[in-house]
């Protein structure tokens, strides 16, 4: 009996000391997330730069028998 009362002091111990590191965790994963965030919209914005590029590249020698040839 005494050290099931035992048992169940220590496990509210540890819950309780193990709140701060959760939120801890929770913090980092959405930084991490923020960060995956930006990367992923840089890299959208330099696909769709190359995209505008290339379309301008394409649409410009439709007069051009040697720019169609290229």
């Amino acid at each position: 009996m005494i050290f099931r009362l035992l048992r169940l002091i220590l496990v509210a111990l540890v819950v309780v000391a193990a709140q701060p590191s959760f939120d801890a965790m929770a913090q980092a994963i959405g930084q991490g997330s923020a960060q995956l965030i930006a990367d992923q919209t840089k890299a959208i914005k330099d696909l769709t730069a190359k995209t505008d590029g290339l379309e301008k590249k394409v649409g410009a020698p439709d007069q051009d028998d040697a720019g169609l040839v290229d």
